[in-house]
């Protein structure tokens, strides 16, 4: 139990360090002007969805690409074993992507015209539908890991569904 204890403690130092990171810069920025009273009331913008997207690329994207520095937390999360040789290769590629696609998110959240938010928008939108599918297909197979750390492969599928549900209704429900 306690070797896998290990690459939980490395994770979470990496996501603390992450969200410190984060948090530095945000600080730095300066507060946004609310435009309407439905903002007040919840109302989010592209720029803010696409943050909130960001940060679950982000966020899976250090799960998967700790990998890199030697980490077996994404297997151990999802399933419950010993990572082969090619899956910790393949963690650190799916990692790479992950964290290069919240990049350009966040990117075009700060510095791209509505156009451009809008349209990354849409794609994200399917792939948190698709992601968000990916475990219901899991689940009815029954093979869903549902135990473990964070649940498992459940505690991917909770923030696939919102942020599918938070993107779609942001840039596909007119």
């Amino acid at each position: 139990r306690s070797q896998r204890r290990a690459p939980q403690i490395i994770s979470m130092k990496i996501v603390l360090a992450l969200l410190a990171a984060g948090s530095a810069h945000g600080a730095t920025l300066a507060a946004p002007k609310v435009k309407s009273t439905l903002k007040l009331r919840g109302g989010l913008d592209s720029k803010q969805v696409l943050l909130a997207n960001a940060a679950g690329l982000a966020a899976f994207g250090s799960e998967f690409g700790s990998a890199l520095v030697g980490s077996k937390w994404a297997s151990v999360r999802y399933w419950d074993c010993e990572p082969t040789e090619g899956w910790q290769q393949l963690s650190e590629a799916f990692g790479i992507g992950l964290l290069t696609l919240a990049y350009v998110t966040y990117d075009t959240a700060q510095n791209g015209d509505e156009a451009a938010k809008t349209n990354l928008g849409k794609k994200l939108s399917f792939a948190w539908i698709g992601w968000t599918l990916m475990h219901v297909k899991w689940w009815q197979m029954g093979t869903l890991v549902t135990t473990g750390p964070l649940k498992s492969q459940l505690g991917g599928w909770v923030p696939c569904a919102t942020l599918a549900a938070l993107s779609a209704k942001k840039f596909l429900i007119k």
